[in-house]
């Protein structure tokens, strides 16, 4: 019975994402095609449209993430090795500076891309792009003002942003004031990856997040 439950559940949670991506798309080309009206200027209607075309593409972004657990779920919870397409992971989190990049567009916040390498590095493709990409989301979501500063190096990728921060118990139980579903994934990424995962309060203002992947990362280059 548990078996069919948790197949159950995995069958609904694809099947209705799959559903919510027709309105969603709808939505999007709508406000698209508001946007080319005279009118849609005026800065009342250009704030409506904005707010909406960010809640838009927060439910494409919760509709993706739920499609690739349901389709992720049990190989999640298994213990066998790792696959996939792999990439660069500098081109990976320009890619996802890029693909967020809306979230800050009515926003004073710089973005700063680091990079620390020795040498061009790999990923899996999938993998790091969901996990990175939530982490960039989060910064970009939750920072009104200031900065956003990627850095990468050969054993970690990490965020900073001078957003509101988090607070340590919240950060443990992946709650931290809307930060919680995001994060979890990440730490289910990086479980699964071997990967080590943290997040605190940087050390002036805002939030730091990491993601530790030496050993894990090392072996996946050796792999390929």
């Amino acid at each position: 019975r548990i078996e069919d439950f948790v197949e159950h559940e995995v069958r609904f949670s694809r099947d209705a994402s799959h559903e919510l991506r027709t309105p969603v798309t709808s939505i999007k080309l709508a406000l698209d095609l508001i946007a080319e009206a005279p009118d849609a200027r005026s800065p009342g209607l250009a704030k409506a449209l904005d707010r909406i075309r960010r809640a838009n593409s927060d439910m494409e972004h919760l509709i993706n993430t739920l499609l690739w657990l349901s389709r992720e779920r049990r190989k999640l919870e298994r213990a066998g090795p790792v696959t996939g397409p792999q990439d660069e992971a500098l081109t990976l989190i320009r890619q996802c500076v890029d693909s967020h990049r809306s979230l800050i567009a009515n926003k004073p916040v710089k973005v700063e891309i680091v990079d620390e390498t020795t040498e061009p590095r790999l990923v899996y493709r999938d993998l790091f792009s969901i996990a990175a990409g939530n982490l960039i989301r989060n910064a970009f979501q939750y920072t009104e003002d200031g900065q956003v500063t990627v850095t990468l190096t050969d054993d970690s990728v990490t965020v900073i942003d001078t957003g509101r921060g988090l607070s340590g118990d919240a950060v443990q139980k992946t709650e931290p004031k809307g930060f919680g579903f995001g994060l979890e994934l990440v730490r289910r990424i990086c479980h699964r990856c071997g990967w080590h995962f943290d997040a605190d309060d940087a050390p002036t203002q805002g939030t730091r997040a990491t993601i530790h992947f030496a050993s894990a990362f090392r072996s996946a280059d050796t792999a390929a």
